[in-house]
């Protein structure tokens, strides 16, 4: 199953990080503009890397951090490698726990796809 990458508004994706708003809450409240990334559910790293370019896309049109929801060991040693922190643990089966990217550590994990990306690509790419 494939991640979900949604833009969500910043406040509400602290509120979300907290636990004191629910995923349809946080999604009915997103704004036009991308304030911050929500990716719904990583299962694993191979629906990480499926979702980079959305989260790209996104971070380039305005949002400033990113928040995400997994129980993946390896998804979580990638996200806290990239300075991600731990906000709240879902008592789930299997247990989950959700992430904040805070934007310093978004924009240089971002930046530094987009310019893996445009290297590739043999395109400048900048925010």
């Amino acid at each position: 199953m494939p991640a979900t990458v949604l833009p969500v508004s910043a406040a509400a994706a602290l509120q979300w990080a907290r636990g004191d708003l629910h995923d349809r809450e946080l999604i009915l409240s997103a704004p036009l503009v991308p304030e911050a990334i929500f990716v719904v559910d990583l299962p694993d790293i191979h629906a990480w890397r499926g979702c980079l370019v959305q989260c790209v896309a996104l971070w380039q049109a305005g949002a400033a951090t990113l928040i995400a929801r997994t129980g993946n060991p390896i998804v979580i040693r990638y996200m806290l490698a990239r300075g991600c922190l731990p906000t709240l643990i879902e008592h789930t089966r299997p247990e989950k726990t959700r992430y904040i990217a805070p934007p310093a550590a978004l924009s240089a994990w971002m930046f530094g796809i987009a310019q893996y990306s445009a290297a590739a690509s043999g395109v400048t790419n900048s925010r």
